[in-house]
Order: C-alpha cells, then sequence, then structure tokens
C-alpha cells in the first residue's frame, strides 16, 4: 500500500489530480471496500450489431440531461414500446431506464470530482428533477454518499461542497 500510495503521490505532483485519480480508480486502489461501484466508468457505448439501438444510445448519450421517456425512444427507432424495451436490453445489456441513469449517474461522478456545485445542481443539470431521489440512485449505483464520493475522488480545492 505505501508503495501505491508513493507512486499515485507522484503522478499527482508531476502530472496533476485528475490523472492521479484516474489511476488510482484504474487500479481499484482502495481495497477495503465491498464494492466496485465508485470506480465503475461509463464511458464506452456497448458493442453490439443492432444499428437501431446504436442511434438510440447516440441520441440518448447527447440528450440525457433533457427530459427522455421511453416512448419517445421507442418512436425513434420505430418499434413499440414493449418491443423497443427487450430489443435494447438484448443488445446493451441494460433496460433503457437503468442505460439512462447510469449515464446521469456517471455524469454527475465527473461533476463531483472536477466542479464546486452543489448536489442540487449537479442533479438538475443531469437531468433529475428530485435531487432526493437522484441522491438515493447515485448512493445505491456508487455505494457512497455525493458528499463522500467527493470526498474520495474530488478536486481537493472543491471536496467540501457536497
Amino acid at each position: 500500500d505505501a508503495g501505491v500510495d508513493l507512486c499515485l503521490h507522484l503522478v499527482k505532483k508531476y502530472f496533476g489530480h485528475a490523472p492521479a485519480r484516474d489511476c488510482s480508480r484504474m487500479m481499484v486502489h482502495d481495497f477495503g471496500r465491498q464494492s466496485q461501484s465508485p470506480y465503475e466508468i461509463i464511458d464506452t457505448p456497448r458493442v453490439h450489431g443492432d444499428d437501431r439501438i446504436r442511434e438510440i444510445e447516440s441520441y440518448v448519450r447527447k440528450s440525457f440531461t433533457n427530459p427522455l421517456s421511453i416512448e419517445e425512444l421507442a418512436r425513434r427507432a420505430g418499434m413499440s414500446q414493449r418491443n423497443f424495451e427487450r430489443t435494447f436490453k438484448s443488445a446493451t445489456g441494460e433496460t433503457p431506464v437503468k442505460y439512462l441513469q447510469s449515464l446521469r449517474v456517471e455524469a454527475a461522478k465527473r461533476r463531483l470530482e472536477t466542479s464546486g456545485e452543489t448536489f442540487e445542481q449537479i442533479c438538475f443539470g443531469v437531468g433529475y428533477e428530485n435531487p432526493s431521489s437522484f441522491r438515493r440512485l447515485f448512493t445505491k449505483r456508487t455505494g457512497l454518499t455525493p458528499s463522500a464520493y467527493r470526498s474520495r475522488f474530488g478536486m481537493p480545492e472543491t471536496s467540501s461542497a457536497a
């Protein structure tokens, strides 16, 4: 542990906080945790062969901060809602709702790491209207409260604003 801490300190000293944080997350350095959820990164699209679903994924990635309904996404894909949900899950491994939630949680994680915004500001900024509901979702998905997440992964000067 001391050697890893020294390496991360040197990365931070020479390259900055963000690269050191990213190295720490990639190395999953916090061995005492039961869950790896805080370290999960959902930045890459799923690999599958369904062009219609890939188009919807692209649309959702660009529009996730706006109100989106499954009915609207199904219409965009030219499918019934039931068929869309089944096809989307088959292609991506997640329901459309969970996929959208994952994008929003990931965006919130990035903002907690890099900004001094309050959690309420972040919540509204990633497309949620109810901070309490999003706080529960965030905590369930990451295993950490937003303030604990910011304390662990945020920039030193922003770690008190959650």
